[in-house]
């Protein structure tokens, strides 16, 4: 906050005497030193605010009120240059130092006894790093980033609760889909964490990954500080563009992570540095296979040649998936030019897609369905969706539910092979029958069939 008094004090001095004024400061105390020094190298702010990050992470503190005032004044000015110096030119520095500096809440918050300006500190920095998030998502820097399963990561880390922010403001980062989705997930996470409602869970690395995989994170929990710092230096350095210098230490980091996932990301990253397409392709490779899922599947695609492409989609084509992995696997078939293989696979698939219900990824099989030309693939979704939703009784989203079933009765007049599903006619006497005593959907159905196009229908 720049003070009136100075500002007017300041105008009246002339070249030589400001220059001394900030050598006699300076000289009078090591910190305005630092500050001077700091503020007069705007390009190197990214490496100067990792030091000091550094700097607060090996530091050694005693406990007491003094030492949680200080602690909290340094956090808060290395958030504030994060948003000055950093953000308003480069987004994704700002997003990786933010979140380095999240990570120091394991350590820093020890010291703090009760709510104060360290807690403050951590939770202006969850703020920022949302604001950070949303630029370089307009800006389109990380165009496969998964926004709300970055969130949940984060929230998972947190075990002091300084980091809510992160999801009371989401909305500045997501969308309203986005929105129910992390909250979903989260409360799957919290529930499975076994904290009560008004506690944030204490989850391992990896635990938040995409899928829910089931990991001991008890036997790995010792070692993940350890990693965390480890991976948080090598980002660093892969920020500064020294990636030859990382490789070694990142294979070693390979070697004994339980989950090697973001590992693989940094090899990335460090490859394409290095101009290596080759050993790129080999670590997203081995991305698709640990998660073979849309993202990195679309990942691996834009780094291979036309023959290799086409060998990945018959070793799609050939392995049948897991019925967990259905939704993936036919959104991946879509994806891959096989439309065909991906109706075939909806198909065997239509009563988990009924079990799993209305999730964001099964609505999004569906938009792709209808987009790429497969309506009785789109169809079997829709139904899916819709069978669930009357099945429990949501009435809440009956209005969700008439557009599903004008949807279908369009996508009817294009299917000419049902291939052994119910055509519409009979699947619409078939719900009428189960379901004739909710009024309320056939009444919202009557109103939706006069009012025009499907919000569902793409294109249309």
């Amino acid at each position: 906050m720049h003070d009136a008094g100075i500002a007017a004090g300041l105008a009246s001095f002339t070249r030589e005497e400001l220059q001394a004024l900030i050598l006699r400061l300076a000289g009078e105390s090591e910190s305005a030193a630092r500050r001077i020094r700091y503020l007069l190298r705007p390009r190197t702010a990214v490496r100067n605010l990792a030091l000091r990050m550094a700097a607060l992470r090996g530091g050694d503190y005693r406990h007491g009120r003094a030492m949680a005032e200080a602690l909290g004044r340094e956090l808060e000015q290395i958030v504030a240059d994060i948003e000055q110096d950093v953000f308003p030119h480069h987004p994704v520095p700002a997003l990786a130092l933010t979140e380095s500096l999240l990570a120091l809440d394991e350590i820093l918050m020890e010291y703090e006894d009760d709510y104060g300006a360290i807690s403050r500190a951590f939770e202006d920095a969850g703020t920022l790093w949302l604001k950070a998030a949303r630029a370089a998502r307009d800006q389109e820097c990380l165009p496969l980033m998964d926004w709300p399963a970055r969130v949940l990561e984060l929230l998972g880390r947190d075990s002091h609760g300084v980091r809510h922010h992160l999801l009371k403001e989401a909305e500045r980062l997501l969308d309203e889909l986005e929105l129910r989705r992390l909250n979903e997930a989260y409360g799957q996470a919290r529930q499975k964490a076994g904290h009560g409602e008004n506690r944030y869970p204490r989850l391992a690395w990896g635990d938040l990954q995409s899928g829910w995989r089931e990991r001991d994170s008890a036997a790995k929990a010792p070692a993940e500080p350890v990693h965390a710092h480890a991976l948080e230096q090598v980002r660093f350095h892969l920020d500064c563009g020294e990636a030859d210098q990382e490789l070694a230490q990142l294979l070693s980091l390979k070697q004994g992570i339980a989950d090697p996932e973001p590992v693989l990301d940094l090899l990335d990253r460090a490859y394409g540095q290095l101009g290596d397409t080759a050993r790129r392709i080999e670590v997203r490779r081995e991305r698709f296979h640990l998660q073979p899922d849309l993202a990195n599947y679309r990942r691996l695609e834009q780094l291979l040649d036309e023959p290799a492409l086409q060998a990945l989609r018959e070793q799609l084509a050939l392995e049948p998936p897991a019925p967990q992995e259905a939704v993936t696997r036919a959104r991946v078939l879509f994806a891959a030019g096989l439309p065909l293989l991906a109706q075939v696979c909806v198909l065997a698939n239509a009563r988990t897609f009924e079990i799993e219900g209305n999730t964001p990824r099964l609505a999004a099989l569906g938009m792709e369905a209808a987009q790429l030309g497969s309506p009785l693939a789109a169809t079997v979704v829709w139904r899916a969706l819709l069978n669930s939703m009357l099945n429990d009784g949501r009435s809440r989203d009956y209005h969700i539910g008439t557009r599903l079933f004008v949807e279908l009765q369009h996508l009817a007049t294009g299917i000419t092979d049902y291939c052994g599903v119910p055509t519409h006619a009979q699947y619409g006497a078939a719900l009428y029958e189960r379901h004739r005593l909710k009024t309320k959907f056939w009444r919202g159905v009557q109103r939706a069939s006069s009012e025009g196009p499907s919000p569902f229908r793409c294109g249309g």
